[in-house]
């Protein structure tokens, strides 16, 4: 027997994993290695050691322990987890109105949570690491805040 073919399907994943240069994996970036009931298998179990975290339905990120608890946490701050998830599954997203409003210098006020929009696009995929989560604004907000600063005319104001 070959030494390249008694690799296990876990040692193949997690070798992938360390020579990716990919923040965020999805589930489909392992299903070269293995069958679905395998794949859920050993990705719970990298979950159960901390060598990753399971962030939304299909969605994985690098874990390192954390520096005050020694819990898993992501390897990338939040911000960077929610670019790059939404990027990964083909998704524009768009600043929310108080990070809109703090960036152009219209308040003093430090968003409080991470909040996106999406457009028009209706997404309900929740998107969390241990208590930290993504709160969507909703699109008509966005819209109409977007479309006065540009002098169009919205529903509202006709």
């Amino acid at each position: 027997m070959s030494k390249a073919s008694s690799i296990t399907t876990a040692e193949r994943i997690q070798r992938s994993l360390d020579r990716s240069q990919k923040k965020v994996m999805l589930r489909s970036d392992f299903e070269r290695f293995g069958s679905p009931s395998q794949l859920s298998r050993i990705l719970s179990r990298f979950i159960d050691e901390g060598r990753i975290l399971r962030v939304s339905s299909g969605v994985y990120v690098r874990a390192r322990p954390s520096s005050l608890t020694g819990a898993p946490v992501p390897d990338i701050s939040m911000s960077e987890l929610v670019e790059e998830v939404f990027k990964r599954l083909g998704v524009k997203i768009y600043p929310s109105q108080a990070t809109r409003d703090y960036n152009d210098r219209r308040t003093t006020q430090l968003p409080g949570r991470l909040s996106i929009s999406t457009g028009k696009r209706r997404i309900t995929r929740t998107v969390q690491a241990g208590a930290q989560k993504l709160i969507y604004e909703k699109p008509s907000s966005t819209h109409q805040a977007g479309a006065a600063r540009r002098g169009l005319r919205t529903a509202e104001s006709a």
